[in-house]
């Protein structure tokens, strides 16, 4: 500065654009000193509130006036996104359980109508419970040749070796004196010493008799017909070896009942083997599945397989 006019003071130093020196007034002295830095202003933190979490765009983090805390939200855009996935997602889960039901009935009923396909029936088809009974009591490919439905008394089913009785559903359980279970019960062929039909008039009932099953108490239907459950030892409805049905039925079902007499006769032969020489043994539910594969093949004809299946129950072979 040349300018004597000049107030002494801290000016910027003419040699060095970091630091001040003084001006005397008169001249530049020695005594320099940094340029001081502007002061920052303290900013006031914001107010409680939510905010944007700065760690995920998708959310909102509520700020307590300090700090941060671990409340989180989704955003409203994300909260509308997350609401749209969940509905897709139940709305597939409910299709394929819609899907998969369909299926499980598709198979029952295809299972159902192959059952029936094979056996010869007596009477209605069976309720639910029973025919369940039926299927878990079969071995694996096996389906009983004969099966008598007897209304809500129980069910008859004849395999090639046994047959069952069975006593389940609600009505039919608690007729049997087993309320809320069921009764099943499996008689082997080689046990059977014989089958008897005890009735009257109209009513009757069918007896598998075995060395356990006399039938001693038995021979009169009406005897504990209308006694409290349980409550007589010869109450047909609850007894495990017996079927009652009408007299109309039996005549209708005789022919189908000697069969069965007849195999069980046969199953109480003793087996003849002959060495070197294969014994094929075809069973009648073999054979009439057999037919049910040539007619679905389109071998044979609906009438073609009507009349077959017909010699087959008939006779229980097919003439060649």
């Amino acid at each position: 500065m040349s300018n004597n006019s000049t107030a002494p003071g801290w000016y910027q130093d003419p040699a060095a654009a970091n630091s001040l020196r003084y001006w005397d007034g008169i001249q530049w002295t020695q005594h320099t000193s940094p340029v001081p830095t502007p002061t920052q202003v303290a900013q006031p933190a914001p107010p409680a509130n939510w905010y944007p979490d700065p760690e995920d765009a998708s959310r909102v983090r509520y700020w307590n006036g300090k700090k941060w805390t671990k409340r989180v939200r989704l955003t409203e855009e994300a909260l509308a996104v997350y609401q749209e996935e969940q509905k897709a997602w139940e709305l597939e889960v409910e299709q394929k359980r819609i899907s998969e039901k369909a299926e499980k009935i598709a198979n029952e009923q295809a299972i159902e109508q192959a059952f029936y396909e094979n056996i010869i029936l007596c009477g209605s088809k069976l309720r639910p419970a029973a025919f369940r009974s039926v299927l878990s009591h079969s071995h694996e490919g096996e389906t009983p040749w004969l099966v008598i439905h007897s209304s809500f008394a129980g069910v008859l089913a004849a395999y090639d070796d046994r047959l069952l009785i069975i006593k389940t559903g609600a009505f039919t359980a608690w007729a049997a004196g087993v309320l809320g279970g069921g009764r099943i019960t499996t008689f082997l062929y080689s046990e059977i010493t014989g089958i008897e039909y005890n009735g009257q008039l109209v009513n009757g009932v069918l007896e598998i008799l075995t060395p356990s099953y006399q039938g001693t108490q038995n021979q009169d239907f009406w005897k504990g017909t209308f006694q409290p459950i349980n409550s007589d030892s010869s109450n047909p409805q609850a007894l495990s070896n017996t079927l009652p049905f009408g007299r109309f039925e039996y005549n209708e079902w005789l022919p189908h009942i000697n069969e069965l007499r007849k195999r069980i006769t046969e199953a109480k032969k003793p087996v003849v083997k002959v060495e070197g020489v294969p014994v094929q043994q075809h069973s009648l539910t073999e054979e009439l599945r057999n037919l049910a594969e040539l007619k679905s093949n389109g071998v044979i004809d609906e009438i073609e397989y009507a009349q077959l299946k017909s010699q087959l129950l008939q006779t229980g072979y097919l003439t060649k």
